[in-house]
């Protein structure tokens, strides 16, 4: 990735680009079992802090969409008790990605994931699928139409 000099913006992502950093953000986040004690090593927790206030500092530092989701999942889930939102970076292809990640009091999750630049790129809902052997598998649902997901948690209220 060049290094853009100061003042200038940064090179435009080709489509292709975007859609092997999408493809690889599905094949990513897709899997994770958020109810794991473990979560994958390069992925990275940004609004850990213990109070409400000190997260909102945290996450006010990255791009503007990426706040805005984290903003909406916790005014209509983590505000009205019926789940909460985090927070994540992690590097794909080369490529810093942000997740906003939103776990239920059930089995539900959603999530969006941005680019670098806070250009969403994939979202989605989370939850168990048998997996054929007496157990269950994590599974993310991608929306079709970005965004999507948000509807089912407007629903959900």
């Amino acid at each position: 990735m060049a290094i853009n000099p100061v003042g200038s913006k940064p090179a435009a992502h080709s489509a292709s680009s975007t859609a092997q950093l999408t493809k690889a953000a599905k094949d990513y986040f897709g899997p994770i079992d958020w109810s794991a004690d473990a979560l994958p090593a390069n992925l990275k927790q940004l609004d850990s802090a213990d109070t409400n206030p000190e997260r909102m500092k945290q996450v006010g530092k990255l791009p503007k969409q990426v706040q805005e989701a984290f903003n909406f999942y916790f005014q209509n889930v983590e505000t009205a008790d019926w789940g909460s939102v985090s927070a994540y970076k992690a590097n794909l292809k080369g490529e810093a990605v942000y997740a906003v990640r939103t776990g239920t009091d059930g089995d539900d999750g959603y999530i969006e994931v941005f680019n670098f630049a806070g250009k969403r790129i994939a979202t989605g809902l989370e939850g168990y699928a048998d997996d054929g052997q007496g157990g269950f598998t994590p599974t993310t649902t991608w929306d079709t139409r970005l965004g999507a997901v948000r509807t089912q948690v407007t629903d959900n209220d």
